[in-house]
């Protein structure tokens, strides 16, 4: 994903996209799935996260 397109902040930190909490979750994909996840978020202009 190019992090150029998200939002920083004045400190140079990414902007939350939301006020509402995230915690760290894990998920087994494959290769090929990251991979299209991967692509469908470049398209849309989001993260993999935000396909999720």
């Amino acid at each position: 994903m190019n992090t150029e397109s998200r939002k920083r902040g004045k400190e140079g930190k990414f902007v939350q996209k939301s006020h509402e909490p995230r915690e760290v979750k894990s998920l087994r994909l494959t290769n090929s799935t990251w991979g299209k996840l991967g692509n469908l978020a470049k398209e849309a202009g989001i993260t993999r996260a935000d396909i999720i």
